[in-house]
C-alpha cells in the first residue's frame, strides 16, 4: 500500500520496509482512528481474488457497524518467513498504547 511503512519505530523501519518490499506482510486497510487490529493469513488480492473473501466481508460488516479497523495480511503461503515477520511486527505494534 504505497510508501506507508508497517512500523514507525526507528529501529524497526528497515525491517518493516524489507517485509513490505517482499510482500510478506502487508497492510490491506489502514485507518487513523482504528478500533481493532485484524490480523489474517487470508485476504483477496490481485493474484488470488478468491483467497479469503469471507474475511473481507467480515471486515466490511464491522465497518457497517461503525467499528473501524486496520487489516494486517500475513502472506503465509509465501513461507514461514512471512509468519516470522508478522510476529515481529505485531509484537512491536503491541508497544503502542494509543491504538487498538
Amino acid at each position: 500500500m504505497g510508501d506507508e511503512t508497517i512500523s514507525t519505530f526507528e529501529p524497526f523501519q528497515w525491517f518493516a520496509r524489507w517485509a513490505e518490499q517482499r510482500r510478506l506482510v502487508t497492510w490491506e486497510r489502514r485507518c487513523d482512528e482504528a478500533d481493532v487490529l485484524i490480523i489474517t493469513n487470508v485476504w483477496p488480492h490481485r493474484a488470488r481474488p478468491t483467497y479469503g473473501p469471507f474475511v473481507r466481508r467480515s471486515v466490511e460488516g464491522l465497518e457497517a457497524l461503525g467499528i473501524k479497523g486496520d487489516v494486517l495480511f500475513i502472506r503465509g503461503y509465501m513461507g514461514i518467513a512471512a509468519y516470522a515477520c508478522g510476529a515481529i511486527i505485531v509484537t512491536r505494534l503491541g508497544v503502542r498504547r494509543d491504538k487498538y
